[in-house]
């Protein structure tokens, strides 16, 4: 199954991607120094989903928060006090895999968060703890905010809370460095189309 990291990969370098995904060296090696200091920072983002993914069931912040050290205790602050008050409230998934047919293979997508109204809006939300807010324009170039938005459109016929329409579909990024400035994506039928041929050609090239 393909994923918005392996065809990101993919459209950054495909000697990367084959490297990477084929091949399953674990060269070329993390772009970042310390070494430490980034897996440190990634155990902390996994922690934090895995806190919000447990208040967004309904388990107290309160206790949820208790003990928690710096900056993981600020993020998760950040989260109780700057959660968006205007997510749809019927649905609330937390940590979704969806995967759908593309072409001969499968793309595949994890969720932090869906919420969704019955016949109404969809809102997915993407956590972000990097150090900084990442401007709109690079976002919107990213294969993420391409692929998430296709992916929950195309498997929503067999949700629950679906079928959805593309004009339904709403993307955001929630940062801890700036939790009271979302970015956010609005979705619709060309970008849905325009996603599709991307996607296949994207495949068919790899």
């Amino acid at each position: 199954a393909f994923s918005q990291s392996s065809l990101q990969a993919y459209e950054d370098c495909p000697r990367r991607f084959w490297l990477a995904y084929v091949e399953q060296l674990p060269w070329p090696a993390i772009e970042a120094s310390p070494v430490q200091e980034y897996e440190q920072l990634m155990r902390l983002g996994a922690n934090l989903h895995l806190l919000i993914q447990r208040a967004e069931i309904g388990i107290d912040t309160d206790h949820l928060a208790s003990g928690l050290e710096e900056p993981l205790a600020g993020w998760f602050d950040a989260y109780i006090r700057h959660r968006p008050a205007d997510l749809p409230q019927s649905v609330v998934e937390t940590e979704h895999v969806l995967t759908i047919p593309l072409g001969r293979y499968r793309l595949a997508a994890k969720f932090d968060l869906i919420t969704a109204e019955p016949d109404g809006r969809v809102v997915i939300i993407d956590w972000k703890t990097s150090r900084q807010r990442t401007e709109p324009g690079i976002l919107r170039r990213r294969l993420q905010t391409l692929v998430y938005p296709y992916v929950l459109v195309e498997a929503s016929a067999g949700m629950p809370w679906g079928p959805v329409q593309p004009e339904q579909v709403e993307m955001r990024y929630w940062f801890t460095a700036a939790p009271g400035q979302p970015v956010t994506f609005r979705y619709d039928r060309a970008q849905h189309d325009a996603a599709h041929a991307q996607l296949q050609h994207l495949v068919t090239s790899i």
